[in-house]
This record gives C-alpha cells, sequence and structure tokens, in this order.
C-alpha cells in the first residue's frame, strides 16, 4: 500500500512539474511571503514603559537608573517613589517592567558584596516582558561587569578584563501579580 501511495505522489509532483503555471503558483506564493515576512517580523520591543523605584539613591543605583533611560528601547521612565505605586503602574498595565533598587545596593556594590536588583514583569504580555528581561539583564551585566573590574582594580592595582570577574549584581525576579513579588522578596531584601 505505501508503495502505491509514493508512487502516486511522485506521478502528481512530475505533473505538477511540467505545467509552467503550476511551477509558479507553487514556488511564487511561498516566495513572495518570505520576503515581504522576513522585512515586517521584528522580536525589537521598543517604547518600552519603565517603573524604577529607587530605595538607594547612591551612586551605583544613579549609574544603574542612567544606563536604563539611557538605553534605546527604554522612552518611557518612570521614578515613583512608594511600593505601592510601582504595584499599581504594573497592575494598570502602565509599564512593563519595574525596578525596585534596595536602600543598600550602592553600598553593596561599593563593598563588592552582591547587590540585588529586583525586576517585576508584567506576565500579560509575557513575549515582550521576555525581550525586555533580556534588555535589562545585558545593561545590569554591563554595569556589574565594569564594577567588578573597577573594584579589582582599586584593590589589587590590576587592570581585569570584566568578563573574568564575577557578577556583583544579583536578579530577583518578581511574578505576574506585582504585590506578590514584592511581598514575597521583601525578605531577600533584608
Amino acid at each position: 500500500m505505501w508503495h502505491r501511495i509514493a508512487f502516486l505522489i511522485r506521478k502528481e509532483f512530475l505533473a505538477v512539474l511540467r505545467d509552467k503555471r503550476s511551477r509558479l503558483v507553487l514556488v511564487g506564493p511561498p516566495l513572495f511571503q518570505l520576503f515581504i515576512f522576513s522585512l515586517a517580523a521584528t522580536l525589537d520591543v521598543k517604547n518600552v514603559a519603565v517603573v524604577i523605584l529607587d530605595k538607594d539613591g547612591g551612586p551605583a543605583a544613579i549609574e544603574l537608573e542612567q544606563r536604563i533611560a539611557g538605553a534605546p528601547n527604554f522612552t518611557d521612565i518612570r521614578v515613583v517613589h512608594s511600593e505601592a505605586a510601582l504595584t499599581r503602574a504594573i497592575d494598570r498595565q502602565d509599564a512593563i517592567a519595574a525596578i525596585h533598587i534596595d536602600r543598600r545596593f550602592s553600598r553593596d556594590v561599593l563593598a563588592g558584596r552582591p547587590a540585588r536588583v529586583q525586576i517585576i514583569l508584567d506576565g500579560r504580555r509575557s513575549n515582550a516582558a521576555q525581550i525586555v528581561l533580556g534588555y535589562l539583564q545585558t545593561i545590569l551585566g554591563d554595569l556589574s561587569d565594569e564594577i567588578a573590574a573597577e573594584l579589582k582594580t582599586r584593590v589589587l592595582g590590576v587592570y581585569a578584563e570584566p568578563h573574568c570577574i564575577r557578577r556583583c549584581i544579583d536578579v530577583v525576579y518578581g511574578r505576574e501579580n506585582a504585590a506578590e513579588g514584592l511581598e514575597e522578596i521583601a525578605d531577600a531584601f533584608e
């Protein structure tokens, strides 16, 4: 039976290839779609709204805020002054990401201890949130590498390549519901 089906598929394939119009119908639309969709499809997320709660206000926290504000994908950066405002921004979908900087962030960074940053993402827009998380991880990783290299240079008097040094910023991920994320991870900051 399989031999008959294979023979039938071969016969139909040869019949389609003999006719010029059939070849055009078979090959033309997929090539056209491939060309058009390759230009239209992108995984870039632009004009991202981010909310930042900076409880530290130190030099490392300000540097982090400036790097996020300077990134081309982040256009709407709002600084809030309470956890309730941070929660509201995520729950109302005013921002796709919220960044909570602990009050000991700069002190820990300058002391060479791992400093923590909490990133809360809106899980209702999961694809965009994952891409935004990648952007934020890149910014945090670059900052962490540069600070670690600077600290090693200051302590040992020897320049160190940033990629050879352990990162000094830990990222703590929040939950879909910002209130739950803040409550559960508050213990990590204490």
